[in-house]
């Protein structure tokens, strides 16, 4: 009783990887697998990507909203998803980069996704 109760104040979190890039003039299209049999209500989502041309920026474009991006080591940059975006394809866009997409298993894009504190998935 006393570990169901702890696993449902802690929320869920779920890892998306990506399965699918595509390079669109300046923007990268970013597709990512979702999770089968749950749906999220998201909490808070974070794209990590990596930089592949470019300095890593300090604000990227996703589907059009923009975001601020923080760098990390050795190339990879995390950026909080807006509202509403984590479920969706990603455009993602920052002027004068180009970024990692799928094919390159280390480097390649994931979103974590975190649920409510206190559960917040259905099914």
């Amino acid at each position: 009783m006393l570990v169901v109760a702890a696993v449902a104040v802690r929320g869920q979190t779920a890892i998306l990887e990506c399965v699918s890039a595509a390079e669109r003039g300046k923007e990268t299209k970013l597709l990512f697998r979702l999770p089968l049999g749950m749906k999220f209500k998201v909490y808070r989502a974070t794209l990590l990507v990596h930089v592949k041309e470019g300095a890593a920026p300090a604000k990227v474009k996703i589907n059009g909203k923009t975001a601020g991006a923080a760098r990390q080591k050795k190339g990879w940059i995390t950026v909080a998803v807006p509202a509403g975006e984590a479920m969706k394809p990603l455009m993602l866009e920052a002027e004068g980069v180009r970024f990692d997409g799928c094919a390159r298993q280390p480097v390649a894009p994931y979103v974590v996704v975190e649920g409510p504190p206190g559960g917040g998935q259905s099914k």
